[in-house]
């Protein structure tokens, strides 16, 4: 019984089956390889009159907005007619853009936006890049690459995948577009990196923008509104690749001190404001108060330890010995190197131990090379000064000096 009504319900469906799909073949005929080489003359003419371009047998030409197009009609052998379109006029010879798969990914500029750089593959000056695509730009981008486009010697190129008469006007004028907008990025290379520190929706790009930014163009006047829009960024990634970039104490400290940012972005914030501007007030205040972390392995603690080195402290020295005393041997470490560079000799006795530990050989090294640096500061190696006297683990002057008494 069921054998039957199965083959009932077969018998019933394959005719409804066969009969759509000879009907769609019928209907897709015309729109897939069966143009003729005169239905296209004809469609080039109309799109000729359409666009104001001028018509010639097997080809269309003009000019669009300071634009060249060229549009020609190839036959391709099983293929039928296909249509090969170039839009050209003032664009960059230095652009390769392209499918990932077309151009080899290992040359491609990385924007910093992960879907765009994985469909597409970018060549060029990398500011250039940056300048030209921006968020709607590399969404525009992505779909002409999808839809065969690719640009190359100054030339956005466009063949048709099969002869589909009636893309020719949409493909001509997609051209146009694709060229104005690389036509915009290369106008203001400054400017357009602004842009996309200001409105990139992609934190990434942001940043590679001001780096580029600050390293290429930063005597321009658009790293004024770039640096405004950064003070605001909401990206601490962002703000701080930023303040690194341009040196900018402000910046650095708004990071260092924002709770939201990890332990490990306020360190880097200090660390850089330390190298950059370590008499700026708020640096040192922030030390100080980083100084103060009640727990004793605090990478805030150690941080600001570190930037006693360069950073002004009425007390630098007592506090570094007292933290030799530390249980813990990161912030033991830090006391030892920072004493190197403010410490006086009568701290070296303090550092001595630290030398002869053989359980804790960086220890050992860091205070050795502590000493030496304080000997060298001091008085340098010259006759009748204090040296390190390496069989005694002490103090000596050096030999021949006639001066003393």
């Amino acid at each position: 019984m069921i054998a039957a009504i199965d083959v009932g319900i077969l018998a019933y469906v394959i005719p409804i089956v066969l009969g759509a799909v000879a009907l769609f073949t019928l209907a897709g005929s015309k729109t897939n390889t069966h143009y003729t080489r005169q239905d296209l003359e004809a469609l080039s003419r109309r799109v000729a009159e359409e666009l104001g371009l001028r018509v010639s047998p097997g080809r269309l030409a003009g000019t669009i907005d300071g634009f060249e197009v060229e549009a020609t009609i190839l036959s391709v052998p099983n293929t039928g007619s296909l249509y090969d379109v170039v839009v050209r006029g003032g664009l960059s010879p230095d652009l390769r853009i392209g499918k990932a798969s077309a151009l080899g990914r290992h040359e491609s500029v990385k924007t910093g936006d992960p879907s765009f750089d994985r469909a597409v593959n970018v060549v060029g000056p990398e500011d250039l890049v940056l300048a030209t695509f921006g968020d709607s730009e590399r969404t525009r981008v992505h779909a002409a690459v999808e839809d065969r486009w690719k640009m190359e010697g100054g030339e956005w190129r466009w063949r048709s995948p099969y002869a589909v008469g009636e893309t020719l006007a949409p493909a001509i004028k997609e051209g146009i577009e694709l060229a104005r907008l690389v036509r915009r990025g290369q106008c203001d290379i400054a400017a357009g990196l602004a842009w996309r520190v200001q409105d990139d929706c992609v934190s990434e790009v942001r940043k590679r923008a001001v780096g580029l930014l600050v390293e290429r163009h930063r005597a321009t006047p658009a790293m004024d509104s770039a640096l405004a829009a950064l003070r605001v960024d909401t990206s601490i990634d962002v703000r701080l690749a930023a303040g690194k970039a341009l040196a900018d104490p402000r910046l650095l400290l708004d990071v260092a001190n924002e709770p939201r940012a990890t332990p490990e972005e306020r360190v880097e914030a200090l660390d850089a404001v330390v190298r950059t501007a370590p008499t700026h007030p708020g640096t040192v205040a922030l030390v100080n108060l980083w100084l103060e972390d009640s727990n004793s392995g605090s990478p805030f603690k150690r941080a600001a330890i570190r930037a006693l080195q360069t950073v002004p402290h009425a007390s630098a020295e007592s506090r570094l010995v007292v933290f030799l005393e530390n249980e813990d041997n990161g912030i033991i470490l830090e006391a030892i190197s920072a004493l190197g560079f403010v410490g006086s000799v009568d701290v070296v006795k303090a550092l001595l131990p630290f030398r002869e530990d053989l359980l804790s050989p960086l220890l050992g090294k860091a205070a050795a090379a502590a000493i030496a640096r304080i000997q060298g500061r001091v008085s340098g190696p010259t006759e009748g000064a204090l040296t390190f006297a390496e069989e005694s683990g002490g103090l000596s002057i050096h030999p021949n000096n006639n001066d003393l008494p």
